[in-house]
């Protein structure tokens, strides 16, 4: 999984590029507390899992529906988001299938 950082809501987990298979859009996803944002400002308020499932915080599309699934450099360069390619890290990711942890 690519990381752009840690969570500053949890203070622990990877901030995650999380591809919507519906919307394709990238998103970044905290792969601890499940908070999802639309780009990689993560200054602004996210969204969170509803009911066992997360919500693409672009079109609502489940980001753990069929198609979807951690981004590669390419769908992350394609995003065209003002961070630093080669500032990316690649961690191991949990798997964020259901059932995801409510908040």
């Amino acid at each position: 999984m690519l990381t752009i950082g840690t969570c500053r809501l949890c203070g622990a987990g990877p901030l995650g590029l999380r591809r919507c298979g519906v919307c394709r859009r990238v998103v970044v996803l905290c792969d601890e507390c499940d908070a999802a944002w639309p780009t990689a400002d993560t200054g602004v308020r996210p969204t969170y899992s509803i009911e066992g499932d997360m919500p693409c915080p672009g079109c609502r599309a489940s980001l753990v529906s069929d198609g979807s699934g951690w981004a590669t450099r390419d769908e992350a360069l394609e995003a065209s988001w003002d961070i630093p390619m080669d500032g990316l890290r690649e961690v191991p990711a949990n798997d964020p299938a259901p059932p995801l942890r409510g908040n």
